[in-house]
């Protein structure tokens, strides 16, 4: 039987510690003494092994951004004196499978990180590249070198307890029957016929995306029970019905663009495959405050468990909806009753219109952040569109308040053609009651 990867990395304190003499006082330290970045880094790393490995589409990857995240937090948690656990906060999650902290042991929280965050990637990637499995291990050993001069009982009790952190959330994870989730992202689904019904745009795929993926279980059941008051405007062809203005609203809009409104489209559209996909590119804008912030480990895990969540529900309540009334996208529209000659920039998303699960997901994001660091707060966003890395739609782009990056995201879905105003506004309400409902879970003992 070959030694795992896991042998490899653990070598050097084996043999390092049996050179020196064994320190059994060691300071008891907590994860707020730690910096965040060994969580950024593990975060990092995972919105590139969603861009790179095929199958994490938005919906599949939000679900993944969550559970990461709730294990990281969870595999600090217990460090933390005034905090407590999700077990019992959120829906079939007892903290079963995780033994509790050794009375009077030291443990090196970022180890414990360390060792959580790889373990739980590995399972959730397992179809990755080899080379990206390295990734992951070659991490893992950055931290591991780094603490090389730990006390070595301290060392292994760490990366045990931070293993089986990640084991009982992977195996939380797979309650929700979603484990192979990224492999079957077009199962056979029947469309309705009718003239506001939902037609593929693509003509080598004509299967809508993940359609079932409403019934996958949420993490708060509240953020499903609002989806009886998002309906969608009545359908009309009538060129006096405001439908019908929203449609040509969209036209309007999205014919003729300058260049700078194309970079706009292109620079949010976080295209599956080629990007981190939205709830990627949110996580990337959190990163970015929780650095200027300095937050310490304690408080990363935390915030980004809220967040993670938070766009998991995002995706599920906005596809119940999207599958209760699979409606037409305005490319599709436009084409049959304004101009059958239109073209959108890029090719339109393999779901229903209504809501735009774009703006649900950024909106549940801001809301959340709001609470946390005010509205007010300039941040600098970038693009990992690996297909235009060097192209001035990919540059980053500043903005002076969360709101004002709202706006431009939520806005360039009319601006692309993917989504008519109405729609929009009504998945911004959708996604700050979600992104309230996290902030506000009381993790306080």
């Amino acid at each position: 039987m070959k030694p795992s990867k896991l042998f490899f990395v653990l070598i050097p304190y084996i043999l390092f510690s049996a050179c020196r003499k064994e320190t059994s006082n060691s300071t008891i330290h907590q994860p707020s003494e730690y910096s965040s970045e060994v969580a950024i880094e593990w975060i990092n790393l995972e919105r590139f092994l969603v861009r790179t490995t095929p199958g994490f589409t938005a919906p599949v990857a939000a679900r993944v951004y969550a559970y990461t995240s709730l294990a990281l937090y969870e595999s600090v948690v217990a460090g933390i004196p005034e905090n407590k656990s999700y077990s019992g906060l959120i829906n079939g999650y007892q903290r079963t499978g995780i033994p509790v902290l050794e009375t009077s042991a030291s443990y090196n929280w970022e180890l414990v990180v360390n060792a959580c965050m790889s373990s739980v990637m590995k399972q959730f990637f397992k179809t990755a590249s080899l080379s990206n499995l390295d990734s992951i291990f070659l991490l893992e050993k950055k931290y591991v070198d780094k603490n090389l001069s730990s006390d070595q009982t301290e060392i292994l009790r760490s990366v045990n307890y931070g293993r089986q952190v990640a084991d009982a959330i992977f195996n939380y994870a797979k309650s929700d029957g979603q484990e192979n989730a990224h492999l079957n992202n077009f199962p056979d689904y029947n469309l309705p016929n009718s003239p506001w019904s939902w037609k593929s745009t693509n003509m080598n795929n004509h299967r809508p995306l993940q359609p079932y993926w409403g019934s996958v279980r949420p993490f708060l059941s509240v953020d499903t029970a609002y989806n009886p008051i998002f309906i969608p405007q009545d359908f009309s062809t009538d060129p006096a019905s405001l439908y019908y203005s929203q449609a040509n609203e969209v036209y309007n809009q999205s014919s003729n663009q300058d260049l700078e409104t194309m970079n706009v489209v292109k620079f949010w559209n976080d295209e599956d495959g080629e990007t981190s996909t939205p709830a990627g590119h949110s996580l990337s804008i959190l990163t970015s405050i929780l650095k200027n912030e300095n937050e310490n480990l304690a408080k990363a895990a935390e915030v980004y468990s809220r967040i993670g969540m938070a766009l998991h529900d995002a995706y599920v309540a906005s596809w119940k909806i999207k599958y209760t009334y699979n409606r037409i996208r305005p490319e599709t529209y436009i084409k049959q009753y304004i101009d059958p000659n239109y073209t959108t920039l890029l090719e339109t998303d393999p779901s229903p219109e209504f809501p735009c699960s774009h703006a649900v997901q950024i909106a549940a994001v801001v809301s959340a952040m709001d609470v946390l660091y005010g509205s007010n707060y300039s941040v600098t966003v970038s693009n990992d569109n690996k297909k235009m890395m060097v192209n001035a739609e990919c540059q980053p782009r500043s903005f002076s308040t969360l709101y004002q990056l709202l706006y431009e995201q939520i806005h360039s879905r009319l601006l692309g053609g993917f989504n008519l105003w109405g729609s929009i506004e009504l998945s911004i309400y959708q996604g700050n009651l979600i992104g309230r409902n996290f902030v506000y879970i009381d993790l306080k003992k």
